[in-house]
C-alpha cells in the first residue's frame, strides 16, 4: 500500500442545524475525527445507522458536502473534480430520461468536449458491458442496474478517488460479486483509491485494506482490516460483534488467537485444520403445507411492454403466518410480483388474489411512501393504538425524528419510519421490497422481532441472504419471470451453491446443516469462549 496520504482529516467535527417546529436544534454528526486516506487503498467505514459514516464520506467532496457547521481541517492533495461519489440511493443521480444521457451528465457538467465524451463513453460502456441499457429509461431499470449506471457515470471523469455509500446494498448476490470484482479491478488496474461505507460487510470485506469502525459520531477503531475485526470481537460488546462479517465472526469464535478469516475459503481451511467434532444441529420445522392459503396466484403473466414478459406462467400460494422471502437476480421480477400481490399492479393474464383486506406495502423507493410533512403526521391516524405508537417510537428510536420532514431523513431512518407506519395499521399481510438495504445488524434484529410479534403474514423480496436464512420460513427463487423452485428456508440454503450463506460455503462439506453463525455456536459450543 502506498504511504502518501491523499486526504488528511484533523480533529474534524460537523454539526447539523435541524429546524424542527420553528426552532433550531443542533445535531452533532461528527466529532474529533482524525483519519488519513492513503493513495491506492480501499478503506471501508462501518458502524451503526446514524453514527456519521455518510456525513464523513460526503464531506470528502466539497460539492457533495451537506449543509452544516464544519470544524477542524480536511487537507486534500486531490482536486474535487477528481473525486467522484456514488450515493446509496442511485435515484438521486439518475435525473434524465435515458441511461445514455445520465452517463454523459457528469462529463457535460465539467464541459468536456464531444470527442472526449464519446471516447470515454464507448470505453466505459464496453468495460462494464451495459450496451443493452443505453436507450432505456432509468425508471425501467432494477435497483442493481441503477447502481451500476450511477457508478459508470462517475467513472467517466476518470476520478483518482471514488467514494461509495453502501454500494452493494441493492445488489443480488451474484451481481454483488461482479460489482466487488469490478471495484478490485478499478483499484488494482487503474490505481483508484476507494472509500466506502457498508452495512453488509460480508460482500466487500475481502477488498478492504483498512477498516474504520464508528460509533456516536466518533471513530472507535481504525487499523488493518483483520486487526480491526479482532478489536471488534474482543470488545465483548454484542452490538459491535454484530458488525463483523459472518466468516470473521465464525473464525474468531472458533479460535480468536489465529489471524481473522475474511473469506469462506480461509474459514473452510481453518475448520478442516481444527478437526472439531460437531454436535447434532436442531432442525427448524415450519410446516405450512396444510395451513390456510391467504394469497393465491394462478397462471399469471405481466409485461411492461410488448417485447418481454416480466412475469410468465407464475403460480404461487402463500400460507397464513408465513415469512416468505422471494430471491432472484436484479430484474428477475421480484418487485413486480410484490406490486401484484399488493394490488398496485393487475395481471395481464391469470389471477392473483389476496384474501386479506389490511395489506401494507413497503416500496424500494421510500420517498413514494410519504405524503405528510412530518413523520408524526405520517404515522398518526384517528383510531391509532396510542400505547403501540409510543412503544414503536421507543423501540425504533424515532423520538427525535417525529417532527422532521420524511425527505430529510437518512435512508435507514426512512425505513424505520415506514415500518412504524405500517405496523401501526396492524396489517394481516406485510409486503416488503428490500427492507434491510440501509439497516445495520442491530436494527435488523429489532425489525425482525417486531414483524414476528405482529403475527402478520410477511412477503419479502431481498438480496440479504443472512437475513433470509435467519428469519424466513420459505424461500422461492425467481428466474426469467417464473418461479424456478420453492423450498423451506433451511433446505434452500443447504442445497444452493451461490445463493447461500458464508457459513454454508465454508462448512457445507463438513455438515450441510450449518447455515448460520448460531449453528456454529451450537455445533462447536464453548470453543473460543
Amino acid at each position: 500500500m502506498a504511504s502518501k496520504a491523499l486526504i488528511s482529516i484533523k480533529n474534524m467535527g460537523f454539526t447539523y442545524d435541524n429546524y424542527i417546529q420553528g426552532k433550531t436544534r443542533k445535531k452533532v454528526a461528527l466529532k474529533g475525527i482524525n483519519l488519513d486516506i492513503y493513495e491506492g487503498e480501499i478503506l471501508l467505514i462501518m458502524g451503526p445507522s446514524g453514527c456519521g459514516k455518510t456525513t464523513l464520506l460526503r464531506n470528502l467532496k466539497k460539492e457533495a458536502a451537506p449543509y452544516g457547521n464544519l470544524s477542524g481541517k480536511i487537507e486534500s492533495l486531490v482536486d474535487s473534480s477528481k473525486i467522484s461519489i456514488v450515493f446509496s440511493n442511485p435515484e438521486t443521480q439518475l435525473v434524465t430520461t435515458s441511461v445514455l444521457s445520465d452517463l454523459a451528465l457528469s462529463m457535460e457538467n465539467l464541459s468536456y468536449d464531444a470527442y472526449t465524451q464519446k471516447k470515454r463513453m464507448s470505453e466505459t460502456v464496453s468495460y462494464f458491458g451495459i450496451e443493452d441499457l443505453l436507450h432505456r429509461h432509468p425508471d425501467t431499470l432494477s435497483g442493481g442496474q441503477k447502481q451500476i449506471i450511477s457508478l459508470c457515470s462517475q467513472l467517466m471523469v476518470h476520478p483518482e478517488i471514488l467514494l461509495l455509500d453502501e454500494p452493494v446494498s441493492q445488489l443480488d448476490p451474484i451481481s454483488a460479486l461482479e460489482f466487488t470484482d469490478t471495484l478490485r479491478r478499478l483499484n488494482e488496474e487503474l490505481g483508484i483509491t476507494i472509500v466506502m461505507t457498508e452495512h453488509r460487510p460480508d460482500d466487500v470485506i475481502s477488498l478492504a485494506h483498512r477498516l474504520v469502525y464508528m460509533e456516536q459520531a466518533e471513530v472507535v477503531y481504525q487499523d488493518d482490516t483483520r486487526n480491526t475485526l479482532k478489536d471488534l470481537w474482543l470488545s465483548h460488546e454484542v452490538k459491535r460483534k454484530d458488525f463483523l462479517p459472518v466468516v470473521s465472526k465464525c473464525s474468531l469464535f472458533l479460535d480468536e488467537k489465529r489471524p481473522t478469516c475474511i473469506t469462506p475459503k480461509e474459514l473452510k481451511l481453518m475448520a478442516k485444520s481444527l478437526d472439531l467434532p460437531t454436535k447434532q444441529i436442531q432442525k427448524r420445522h415450519d410446516d405450512f403445507i396444510n395451513a390456510e392459503k391467504v394469497v393465491k396466484i394462478r397462471e399469471l403473466f405481466f409485461a411492461y411492454d410488448r417485447e418481454r414478459y416480466a412475469l410468465r406462467n407464475l403460480n404461487l400460494d402463500i400460507s397464513k403466518n408465513e415469512f416468505l422471502c422471494i430471491m432472484g437476480s436484479n430484474g428477475s421480477g421480484k418487485s413486480t410480483l410484490l406490486k401484484i400481490i399488493s394490488g398496485i399492479l393487475k395481471p395481464h393474464i391469470g389471477k392473483a388474489k389476496a384474501y386479506y383486506k389490511q395489506i401494507q406495502y413497503m416500496p424500494q423507493d421510500l420517498n413514494s411512501f410519504f405524503t405528510e410533512d412530518t413523520v408524526h403526521e405520517q404515522m398518526a391516524f384517528s383510531e391509532m393504538d396510542e400505547s403501540y405508537y409510543i412503544s414503536l417510537t421507543k423501540q425504533l428510536n424515532l423520538e427525535e425524528l417525529l417532527h422532521k420532514h420524511p425527505y430529510d431523513l437518512s435512508a435507514g431512518e426512512q425505513q424505520k419510519a415506514v415500518l412504524a407506519c405500517m405496523l401501526l395499521k396492524k396489517p394481516d399481510l406485510i409486503i416488503l421490497d428490500e427492507p434491510t438495504k440501509s439497516m445495520d445488524p442491530s436494527l435488523k434484529r429489532t425489525i425482525s422481532g417486531l414483524l414476528k410479534t405482529s403475527e402478520a403474514t410477511v412477503v419479502c423480496a431481498t438480496h440479504d441472504l443472512e437475513f433470509a436464512a435467519s428469519y424466513a420460513t420459505r424461500c422461492v427463487m425467481l428466474f426469467n419471470g417464473e418461479i424456478a423452485y420453492s423450498m423451506d428456508a433451511k433446505s434452500f440454503f443447504k442445497e444452493n451453491r451461490y445463493y447461500t450463506t458464508s457459513v454454508n460455503r465454508s462448512f457445507g462439506q463438513i455438515d450441510s446443516n450449518l447455515v448460520l453463525f448460531e449453528d456454529i455456536e451450537n455445533a462447536y459450543g464453548g470453543k473460543g469462549e
